[in-house]
């Protein structure tokens, strides 16, 4: 298993419920582990609405890397009503033999190719084999795809210990129309256009979570002590937006929008107001490259560890399965 820093993702459900079997849920968290606990433990438990007794959930894709809360929350939205979204409405409808599961699969093969998801720095990450597809189209060069489990760091862990609790009690609010809804095909779907805008507004209600900070370079250190220029612009660099090589033996630093156009100019990609993030970083001066991702995780020093899986996985729903094989037989 895999902990990441500074997680923001979008994840899939599929029921294993043989009442509600082919049911699928889409949703957003920044704490995978906590999230699958709560949707098949019950709405009680801080579960969402939707899933309250339709387990147990089993967790299949993850799409993570997004760099915010409202970066992840546009996907997962997007993600849910492709109908609805001004971006997704050219893609095929769902055909009549096609599952829900595959179905969405296909959507969120065709989101990594657009804008603006299609220059982020994601991670399609699949939790169990069973469920995993061949992604039509293949997703962009940049984009990692792999088999494992991820959950986020134990500091993200405990900072963000009722942000999902939030997210439930506002997505119960929006959805509450669609409770009724017995369509398997549309179980999901979100509401309208002002679903996305109803999370922003929480978003921006909610106080800010506390956040540990992260280390920094020494060398970053020193040399924000006394004035420094960007080697781009040959002008005065803001000490706290700062950017810097990523090897600590190379001084140079940078504007965030310096460095980006100048990468976006060495991909012959113009810089738009949709287009300002690289797909690759490469300093100017050592010639050091890395995916941008990489890169601005490397300067700004979020880590990822990998830690033993755990023996029974919660993404898994063994505790739910063993309950509901129990509950049969008697």
């Amino acid at each position: 298993m895999r902990e990441v820093e500074n997680l923001h993702g979008c994840y899939l459900l599929c029921s294993l419920n043989p009442s509600t079997k082919g049911r699928t849920y889409i949703g957003y968290t920044v704490n995978p582990q906590r999230r699958i606990m709560q949707h098949n433990s019950g709405v009680h438990k801080g579960g969402a609405k939707r899933t309250n007794m339709k387990g147990p959930w089993v967790w299949t894709v993850f799409v993570y890397g997004f760099p915010s809360e409202i970066s992840g929350l546009r996907f997962e939205w997007a993600w849910q009503n492709p109908k609805s979204s001004r971006r997704l409405k050219h893609l095929p409808a769902k055909r009549s033999k096609e599952s829900q599961y595959d179905y969405r699969i296909r959507i969120m093969s065709h989101m990594l190719h657009i804008s603006p998801w299609t220059r982020l720095p994601l991670n399609v990450c699949w939790f169990i084999e069973k469920y995993k597809r061949s992604l039509q189209p293949f997703p962009p060069p940049h984009v990692k795809v792999h088999l494992d489990f991820i959950n986020c760091s134990k500091d993200q862990a405990e900072a963000s210990s009722q942000e999902d609790d939030l997210f439930a009690e506002q997505e119960g609010s929006i959805s509450s129309q669609e409770d009724d809804q017995k369509d398997v095909d549309s179980y999901d779907d979100a509401c309208s256009d002002d679903s996305f805008q109803a999370l922003v507004n929480n978003y921006r209600k909610r106080p800010e979570t506390p956040k540990k900070s992260s280390p920094v370079k020494k060398q970053m250190i020193i040399q924000r002590q006394i004035n420094v220029s960007c080697i781009l612009c040959d002008k005065e660099i803001d000490k706290s937006v700062s950017l810097s090589c990523k090897d600590e033996a190379c001084l140079s630093q940078f504007h965030a929008l310096c460095i980006s156009k100048r990468c976006l100019s060495d991909e012959n990609a113009p810089s738009t107001f949709q287009n300002i993030i690289p797909v690759k970083f490469v300093c100017p001066s050592c010639g050091i490259s890395s995916s941008w991702g990489e890169y601005i995780r490397s300067v700004r020093c979020f880590n990822t560890v990998i830690v033993e899986d755990p023996k029974e996985s919660p993404f898994l729903g063994a505790t739910c399965v063993k309950r509901i094989v129990s509950q049969s037989q008697r």
